[in-house]
């Protein structure tokens, strides 16, 4: 009985400090020139929290010769 309590104990304890990967995908709203569009970009492979950094990290872009700005982007 403690050899199994034991390999219980161990498993949970695995599956506690590992982390959830898997793909995500990132949406932004863009403004071309008055126009919307959409662009969607997956995020391969990484857990939340660094998809959610990645996502955010291409807010707002602005350049001036292609005339563009996002406005949002979400997971």
């Amino acid at each position: 009985m403690k050899k199994i309590l034991s390999f219980a104990l161990i498993g949970m304890c695995f599956f506690a400090f590992t982390s959830c990967t898997k793909d995500y995908t990132c949406t932004c709203t863009y403004n071309t020139n008055g126009l919307k569009q959409q662009v969607v970009t997956t995020i391969p492979q990484t857990t939340k929290k660094k998809a959610e950094d990645d996502c955010a990290g291409k807010q707002s872009i602005h350049h001036p010769i292609v005339g563009y700005t996002v406005i949002t982007c979400h997971l």
